[in-house]
Order: C-alpha cells, then structure tokens, then sequence
C-alpha cells in the first residue's frame, strides 16, 4: 500500500473479511459440509492469522504515533 494509513485500512478489511470466513466456515459444519475436526483446523488457523493482523495494526499505529 502507498501509505502506513491505507496499510492499516487494509488490514483491518482482512481482520473483518476472517470473521467473514469464519461464519460461513461455521454454517458449513452446521450443513454438514465439513467436520468439527476439520472446523477445529481452520479455526485455529484464522486465528492465528487474526493475531498476526492485529500485531501488525498495533506496529503500524505505533509507528504513526513516533515522531520523525
């Protein structure tokens, strides 16, 4: 991205389109389309990229906030 601001929009859409994922992932199981083990996997999985995401909007916050 152009600039630290757009990074931190765009990182926040990726936090919001997991949550998305997650549901529809959810509903899958629901439907019978996966298994709770295999839910279980993915889940851990967008977790772990949910961390990250929000690490590194936390680190680029922190980096607008430091003077030049």
């Amino acid at each position: 991205r152009s600039s630290t601001k757009e990074f931190i929009k765009f990182l926040n859409i990726s936090q919001g389109s997991l949550a998305e994922l997650l549901t529809q992932l959810t509903l899958s199981a629901d439907f019978g389309y996966l298994t709770n083990d295999e839910l279980s996997q993915v889940e851990a999985k967008i977790e772990s990229l949910g961390k990250m995401t929000s690490s590194a909007i936390l680190n680029m916050k922190a980096r607008l906030a430091r003077p030049i």
